[in-house]
């Protein structure tokens, strides 16, 4: 009967308990159209190509020159499509073309190509704006081990409930309806 205490215990503190989301909610941030598609990407690769952005461009390269060191460090599918970008560059093409059709082809990455837009067209430093993109992944990684953890609770506790509700029948509702046909 104790067990059968702690796991509705158990199972009500899991579907009571607040979400809670690591994700920033500011208003001049549009994050939600991210939400609706269901695009398979990687996060910890997005973050790894910022990373090395944020190094390269903060120790003075040029863009091209920075996605070229990108792609020495990195393997991602990102950082091997940007180097295509900056060899058809090479080749005579326009690299804000090239950038606009590297993000065309996922909305994250749209956000890291608009940053090297703005800096090449412009000259702007994008490193602080890299930075806060970084932090923005890393929130959005753990909004998703946080989804994942509470639906890892909730599978957990539907075993637990299919195994104690037999006992539960055998040694409660059975002698209870027994005892009421005897009286």
């Amino acid at each position: 009967m104790l067990t059968l205490l702690a796991a509705f215990c158990i199972s009500t503190s899991i579907y009571l308990s607040k979400p809670f989301s690591f994700l920033p909610v500011q208003p001049d941030r549009k994050i939600g159209h991210f939400r609706t598609k269901k695009e398979k990407v990687n996060i910890q690769e997005l973050r790894e190509v910022i990373e090395v952005l944020i190094l390269a461009l903060g120790s003075g390269m040029t863009v091209p020159m920075a996605i070229r060191a990108l792609n020495d460090f990195s393997e991602a599918a990102l950082a091997k499509r940007l180097n295509l970008a900056v060899s058809s560059h090479a080749a005579g093409a326009n690299l804000t073309n090239e950038f606009s059709n590297v993000g065309n082809e996922n909305n994250y990455w749209k956000l890291i190509t608009t940053q090297l837009q703005i800096s090449w067209e412009q000259g702007a430093r994008v490193v602080e704006n890299f930075v806060e993109l970084n932090e923005f992944f890393i929130d959005l990684e753990r909004a998703q081990i946080l989804k994942k953890v509470k639906s890892a609770g909730v599978k957990s506790v539907i075993p637990l409930g299919l195994c104690f509700l037999p006992a539960f029948m055998l040694v409660v509702v059975v002698p209870l309806v027994a005892g009421l046909i005897n009286f």
